[in-house]
């Protein structure tokens, strides 16, 4: 697996420019008046969890997955691989955007990193695992070009679901800020219930997402 993860970071390094955009966005926001270091944040580490998916396309260009697969590497370690390489690409994201919001905030003496940013963007990471669970499985089945296609129709019923379930819920008088307004009483009622809660939850994702790839992977003609 670690020659796997060598080469993806190989292959990520070649998006030099998008890098350097990165970096640039990055302190533009956070140098302006109205930055918000959460924003940036989740921008930088979105972005970063991009170059996984991107990996993947990369593999399947020219058939190229069809070689890899005569050296010593099985399907299920590539998988696996996908999934460590997604954890590390995630860490990175939020460790250089903190860092960046950090150096500017000194730069202009002003605390952009409150401390209960630390809470914020570790949900931010766990969320965007969460959502990695699921396009990594639809990418693995679909491939790059079809995959974004098929994450397109994903997300786009789940937005007509959510329009459907609060057209439901008005129906019955319960609105979008009472909604709000009991999940913001839940969570700070049970802090600390809820994080631990949300760790195990996007754990058991990824594990079910896991079991999914390996299966697509196993049954996914070359």
């Amino acid at each position: 697996m670690k020659g796997l993860l060598i080469k993806d970071f190989q292959l990520s390094l070649l998006n030099i420019r998008m890098l350097v955009i990165i970096c640039v966005v990055s302190i533009f926001i956070t140098s302006s008046s109205t930055g918000s270091a959460s924003f940036v944040i989740s921008y930088v580490t979105i972005i970063f969890f991009m170059f996984v998916l991107t990996s993947i396309s990369y593999d399947e260009m020219d058939h190229s997955i069809s070689f890899l697969f005569t050296l010593p590497i099985s399907r299920k370690t590539y998988v696996r691989e996908k999934y460590v390489f997604s954890l590390i690409c995630g860490m990175i994201g939020l460790v250089f955007s903190t860092a960046v919001c950090m150096v500017v905030g000194a730069v202009k003496n002003v605390n952009l990193i409150e401390p209960d940013m630390i809470p914020a963007a570790l949900g931010i990471y766990l969320t965007l695992l969460f959502i990695v669970a699921l396009m990594l499985p639809i990418q693995l089945k679909f491939g790059g070009d079809n995959g974004r296609i098929a994450l397109f129709i994903v997300f786009g019923v789940i937005f007509v679901a959510i329009i459907i379930g609060s057209k439901i819920l008005e129906h019955f008088n319960i609105h979008e800020a009472d909604i709000i307004k009991f999940l913001d009483l839940l969570l700070s009622s049970n802090t600390a219930l809820a994080i631990p809660g949300f760790i195990l939850l996007v754990l058991a994702a990824l594990g079910i997402s896991y079991k999914i790839s390996v299966k697509i992977m196993e049954h996914k003609a070359l």
